[in-house]
């Protein structure tokens, strides 16, 4: 039996790959929250970063790929460990002394015992998402739309997409969704790794919330804003 195959063996092993693939993702969802704020900016710098991407040609499939690698690894690790804890235990967690002290922490607690139910719910948003956004099978119309110099018109997608209070409110209940998983399992990977140190485990502690929080009200921002807002709008002459 091969290193790698005994890592997923062992809940220590799989936590750590998972604690790894974790960090990947936060930091893609970091840029992919920063790429979808070029929206405020108006429709070209949007549909230039979007026709950027495109010139990538090859490469942006490989990047994809590399993603969709990292985050089907972090889904079966997921199971994987969900497994291996119904098997050791049938008891629920229970509070500590301390937890029962540290809304904090008790917030943290609640979100675990929901993992897999709340990253089961992400991946489903994330197949939504990607049949929305990137492949266009909904709304398939606005998938279609170019700009004045014929570049695909993501900005007036965008936008479009967002008008639609169904996929706005949808969307915001899956950041609140996405949220909670963040909330234990951007701090939870630290330990995992081993990662704990007198000297940053309050930053740790009290800035992975703050990081979380920082990214989903961003994200909950754009809906809200085109929805309830009518901003930003659609061009004038219609893109």
């Amino acid at each position: 039996m091969s290193r790698f195959v005994r890592i997923f063996n062992t809940s220590v092993g799989c936590k750590a790959v998972m604690a790894l693939t974790g960090f990947a993702l936060v930091l893609f969802v970091i840029q992919h929250c920063i790429a979808n704020l070029q929206i405020y900016k108006g429709q070209d710098a949007m549909n230039t970063y979007a026709a950027t991407l495109k010139s990538l040609g090859p490469l942006l499939w490989v990047a994809r790929g590399g993603l969709l690698a990292v985050f089907a690894l972090h889904i079966y690790c997921g199971i994987r460990l969900n497994r291996l804890n119904m098997a050791a235990r049938k008891d629920r967690y229970q509070f500590n002394a301390f937890v029962q002290e540290d809304p904090l922490a008790q917030a943290r607690v609640r979100a675990a015992t929901f993992m897999f139910l709340t990253g089961v719910l992400v991946l489903l948003f994330v197949v939504y998402h990607l049949a929305h956004f990137t492949f266009g099978w909904i709304k398939a119309d606005a998938f279609q739309l170019k700009d004045s110099e014929g570049r695909h018109d993501v900005y007036s997608m965008f936008i479009l997409g967002f008008q639609n209070p169904l996929i706005s409110i949808t969307y915001i209940l899956m950041m609140l969704v996405l949220a909670a998983h963040l909330l234990h399992g951007f701090s939870s990977a630290f330990q995992s790794l081993g990662w704990n140190h007198a000297a940053f485990n309050k930053l740790v502690r009290y800035g992975c919330p703050a990081v979380v929080m920082v990214i989903i009200l961003l994200n909950i921002m754009m809906p809200f804003t085109i929805l309830f807002l009518g901003f930003p709008s659609l061009p004038s002459a219609g893109g």
